[in-house]
């Protein structure tokens, strides 16, 4: 119904126009008379052709024409035809400016003053969209496209208000005819109760009124006012109510697709809320495949489209997400190799307190200290160099160096300055073994 009224509201507005458009330019569809009236009916005379928000190739297109498709032209200009909308097409309005009944969901209230209703198209998004169709003030009633509206965003799907139109090339439609509005339904006329007139006694008796009634006459009178009269306000007998309801029609498939696609939605969401290791798509992408090579789709092959698209934006982060991850384990690993090795070279190098000063073979040296009686000891290299002078720095190292003259040893111990040694003096404090 609401639909008829949006038919009716585009006819009456353009009605003044259509009457006062005389033909100011020759028509540029092919096959129209010189003195054609608008509106009139053309068809598409070849496939894809574009039909657009705005009159000219720079205005974004809502959708495409295949040959033999019907438009209603209501004006010509410039070489481009301005249409009333198919049914297929539908324009976008801000949430912020509707109320929808809640009785009726698909039926909504425009809630400000000069709302503006913008051209709606598959291809271009709501808030680029940048043709105006037509200006609603609060009051206004809109009806949305289709139940499937979009999920995010700030904009409603609505069916083309009054007044709204698109623009399509006319050389691309040829003439068919004057348009001719379908007549609208004669309204039922209503059952009217006609009250039958009560005869009189006298006059279902058959006898005059100033004859004075017989005794016959009387008896049948007595009764007649005897018996009740019947009440004119109900009637005789209660219409029959059919035994069984009309089953409803079954839904189309791409009424069921779309319902689907709902569905999917939630659960898609509810799958994005598990841990990324436990995250499954594949059930879902399966689905949606199969609506998108179904030919009764319909629309519903867009929003599978749509929802594909966002698995894989899902799927391509946690591929992203699931390498970041490797990366990590590996360089984790690594560091832990690093720090093995690091601590394996440190515990190879020798404690600075076990680090001889000298290592070499202990000989005996008949050079004395200016302490009477404190011998000196040579250390010499495999080459049989003197490598240092060794002073016993007290009586237990002075012992250990007897004990161990001939043999290879390491010292550790104070350098003393002695200007008159050639090498170099130590005073010993340690003896280091060596292997």
């Amino acid at each position: 119904m609401l639909s008829k009224l949006y038919m009716i509201g585009w006819i009456t507005l353009t009605s003044s126009a259509f009457v006062s458009l005389a033909v100011a330019q020759s028509p540029q569809i092919a096959g129209t008379p010189e003195q054609a009236d608008y509106p009139l009916v053309a068809e598409a005379v070849t496939d894809d052709v574009f039909v657009r928000s705005g009159r000219g190739p720079g205005y974004y297109h809502c959708g495409t024409l295949d040959t033999g498709d019907r438009v209603t032209v209501v004006e010509e200009t410039g070489g481009w035809a301005k249409i009333l909308p198919r049914p297929e097409h539908y324009s976008w309005i801000h949430k912020n400016h509707v109320r929808l009944n809640p009785d009726d969901p698909a039926v909504g209230t425009v809630t400000s003053d000069n709302v503006r209703v913008w051209a709606g198209s598959d291809y271009i998004e709501p808030i680029r969209s940048f043709s105006i169709q037509a200006r609603l003030n609060a009051g206004e009633v809109v009806e949305l496209f289709d139940p499937a509206q979009p999920e995010t965003g700030d904009y409603y799907k609505i069916k083309v208000p009054s007044g709204g139109f698109l623009w399509v090339s006319s050389d691309n439609l040829r003439y068919v005819g004057p348009f001719e509005p379908e007549p609208e339904p004669e309204p039922e006329p209503e059952p009217v109760d006609v009250e039958q007139p009560r005869r009189t006694l006298e006059e279902r008796l058959g006898v005059d009124a100033d004859t004075p009634p017989t005794p016959a006459a009387r008896a049948e009178q007595q009764e007649e006012a005897a018996e009740p009269s019947p009440d004119p306000e109900e009637p005789d007998e209660e219409p029959d109510e059919p035994d069984t309801e009309p089953e409803p029609a079954a839904p189309s498939t791409e009424t069921v697709y779309l319902q689907r696609c709902h569905e999917l939605i939630e659960k898609i969401n509810a799958e994005l809320q598990k841990p990324m290791d436990e995250q499954d798509y594949s059930a879902f992408k399966d689905e949606l495949a199969a609506m998108l090579e179904d030919p009764e789709a319909g629309k519903a092959k867009l929003y599978a489209q749509n929802l594909l698209n966002r698995i894989e934006g899902f799927e391509l982060a946690l591929g992203v997400t699931d390498t970041l991850r490797q990366q990590n384990e590996r360089l984790e690993r690594l560091r832990a190799q690093i720090e093995s090795a690091h601590q394996s070279r440190l515990h190879q190098i020798p404690d600075p307190q076990q680090v001889p000063l000298f290592t070499g073979t202990v000989r005996p040296s008949f050079v004395y200290s200016g302490r009477a009686g404190q011998q000196r000891y040579l250390l010499t290299d495999e080459n049989g160099r003197i490598a240092c002078y060794l002073v016993p720095g007290n009586m237990q190292i002075e012992n250990r160096l007897k004990e161990l003259v001939n043999t290879r040893i390491g010292i550790r111990g104070d350098i003393i300055s002695d200007p008159q040694a050639l090498v170099t003096v130590v005073s010993v404090t340690s003896i280091v073994p060596t292997d």
